[in-house]
């Protein structure tokens, strides 16, 4: 498998990801966010009434994860909602292996699908100020929307920027079956005094199941996922 297929320049975009200790560095702009903005051509609207991702407690989705060769048993599991800093979502629980690994706390609005926070195993609650949009409806391909606020851990906050685009629609083949799926690469940049930190993600979540396949950084380097049973409302 690839990951510069996911998305351009992905390889050196995950290895420069702030997780569990990871190093930083500055970002080059130009090709990121050229990619992010182009126009595409694609089907027909999305709307929340297509449930792209089924947030209703008690879902679950089995998923193996692959890092660098090491194969992974996850499970995300929804457990249910939670409140951060006044707004409530729902909580993902993701387990590797059978042990609590991540915590993820999306919202779904009548306007959008918001990223609240996120927890690694090794790290305080990152939270976004206001909520990271994932994706805007009405949703066509090659929409994208962009996120100026604040990234807080730990009590510190720091500015933050970023970018989320609807990629496309691709035919997704898992050991859990064929899925019509929705693409959303999303990038987040955190200005801190050494330069700005980018956290990649690609997010395919397919309308009433949810989440598909994932590329994202495990310990900032290049992890791939992809679904192998689910249970979902």
């Amino acid at each position: 498998m690839t990951f510069r297929r996911f998305f351009p320049t992905i390889a050196v975009l995950f290895m420069t990801l702030l997780t569990s200790g990871c190093g930083n560095d500055t970002p080059t702009m130009g090709s990121d966010l050229t990619y992010l903005t182009s126009p595409l051509q694609g089907g027909d609207s999305l709307k929340p009434s297509d449930r792209i991702l089924p947030l209703t407690p008690g879902n679950v989705w089995e998923i193996t994860s692959y890092c660098v060769g090491k194969k992974s048993n996850d499970r995300l599991i929804v457990i249910g909602p939670t409140t951060v800093d006044g707004v409530t979502g729902m909580m993902i629980h993701h387990l590797r292996e059978g042990k609590l690994w991540r915590r993820e706390i999306y919202r779904e609005t009548e306007t959008e699908l918001q990223l609240l926070a996120a927890q690694d195993e090794t790290s305080g609650l990152m939270q976004f100020e206001p909520p990271l949009p994932i994706l805007k409806y009405p949703a066509n391909d090659g929409d994208y929307t962009s996120w100026t606020g604040r990234f807080v851990m730990d009590k510190v906050n720091f500015p933050a920027y970023g970018y989320s685009r609807l990629s496309g629609r691709e035919k997704i083949k898992t050991p859990a079956g064929i899925f019509s799926a929705i693409r959303i690469d999303t990038i987040l940049f955190v200005t801190q005094p050494g330069g700005p930190i980018r956290f990649p993600a690609i997010r395919w979540l397919s309308p009433g199941i949810g989440f598909v396949r994932r590329g994202f950084a495990d310990q900032g380097k290049p992890s791939y996922a992809e679904v192998t049973k689910f249970n979902v409302r």
